[in-house]
């Protein structure tokens, strides 16, 4: 199980994340995990993709079953991939805010799943008019005609970029990161969704079907659809492999109460989740790794963090810290311990080392149920319960 972090916009959770569900939705997607709450409790925690509604017109989205990865998810933050749309005062937005899902479908989800628009007020028309100033001494006869009228109703974008900086400034959410995960959430889209298509093969002479990817070209953000999943982007999920893959939620769902089927399911993850991944060799004098090759157990430290890194499995070193209280850069160090003139403050250090080590070998799911390690002068040694 690995530990699982949650952000509800302020509102913090911890779980561990057992594994995926068995069942598939109608896209043969993964969306369902089982989680074990503080307490023991067992949950179901649902992702909710955020999605576009089509590429082509009239033809929904499918997804990969890449949507989620394999691996299980260990942290969901919030997220935006827009600053809130803008308009010239609080009496425009109000008679236009009606007709937004019809004309700028993107603007009405985004007030409904975020609940904010901007507008100018009084106060910002001394800013305005110093950036109408700066405009006419940097780009000249370009802007004269230009006034303070046509700024409030988004001439040249002014307004909509005041806005979003003094918005960013009162966040503190930053734009430039904004950019960066809404370039992601372009990448995300493209390798994992599509529109169904039926594809003749003139060489074979038959019709096969495939999925034909979005290309949303230099400039995602002039695509209508692409602006409309953005603005469903709530949070932002992370999971644990190595590739650190990201997926982009809308919402998601933690149901207490499971189905029997689901119980007996988890009872069955559990069970094969107790079966070693690393097991003891020679006596317990080395250790074996799943790919059939052995490291010496009695040797030196090093070899207890080239069994942690050579595990299928990778370690998750931000929650190991996080659960342990290790407050150094990398446990490595940490376990390694700093150097000491003094022989006693050196043996005090080893054996902090290792009772860290123990406590990191049980995190990655290492058997040690029946075999524990003890410190023994400069050697370590297992010995069996």
């Amino acid at each position: 199980m690995k530990l699982l972090r949650i952000d509800d916009y302020g509102e913090h959770m911890k779980y561990h994340s057992i594994g995926w569900k068995s069942s598939l939705d109608k896209n043969k997607v993964r969306k369902q995990l089982f989680v074990k709450d503080t307490k023991g409790g067992i949950r179901v925690l649902t992702l909710k993709a955020a999605l576009p509604d089509w590429y082509v017109p009239g033809i929904p989205i499918v997804s990969d079953d890449t949507l989620f990865p394999e691996q299980v998810c260990v942290k969901i933050n919030p997220c935006r991939l827009l600053p809130p749309p803008c308009w010239a005062n609080k009496e425009e937005f109000e008679k236009e805010k009606s007709a937004l899902a019809a004309f700028f479908p993107w603007k009405s989800e985004y007030i409904k799943t975020h609940g904010e628009a901007l507008s100018l007020v009084k106060e910002d028309d001394r800013n305005l008019k110093e950036k109408i100033k700066f405009l006419n001494e940097t780009l000249g006869k370009e802007t004269k005609e230009v006034g303070i009228d046509e700024i409030k109703n988004g001439e040249l974008g002014v307004r909509d970029h005041y806005l979003h900086e003094k918005w960013s400034r009162q966040t503190g959410i930053d734009l430039d990161c904004m950019n960066s995960h809404r370039s992601l959430y372009a990448v995300w889209l493209i390798k994992n969704t599509g529109t169904p298509a039926l594809v003749y093969n003139d060489n074979e002479k038959q019709k096969y079907k495939t999925v034909q990817r979005p290309v949303f070209g230099d400039k995602p953000e002039e695509n209508p659809q692409f602006l409309l999943g953005c603005s469903r982007v709530k949070y932002v999920a992370k999971f644990f492999d190595k590739a650190k893959s990201l997926a982009f939620l809308t919402d998601f769902e933690i149901r207490d109460e499971l189905f029997s089927e689901e119980i007996e399911e988890v009872k069955q993850m559990t069970n094969s989740a107790n079966k070693p991944i690393i097991t003891f060799a020679n006596n317990f004098k080395s250790v074996q790794m799943p790919d059939g090759s052995q490291l010496s157990c009695s040797k030196s430290q090093p070899n207890f963090l080239k069994i942690l890194h050579s595990s299928n499995d990778p370690v998750d070193w931000e929650s190991l810290r996080e659960e342990l209280g290790i407050s150094s850069d990398s446990p490595e160090r940490y376990i390694s311990g700093q150097r000491s003139k003094s022989k006693s403050s050196k043996a005090v250090q080893k054996e902090r080392a290792m009772k860290t080590l123990i406590k990191i070998l049980k995190s990655v799911e290492c058997n040690i149920n029946k075999h524990y390690l003890s410190l023994n002068r400069d050697k370590y040694t297992f010995i069996s319960q």
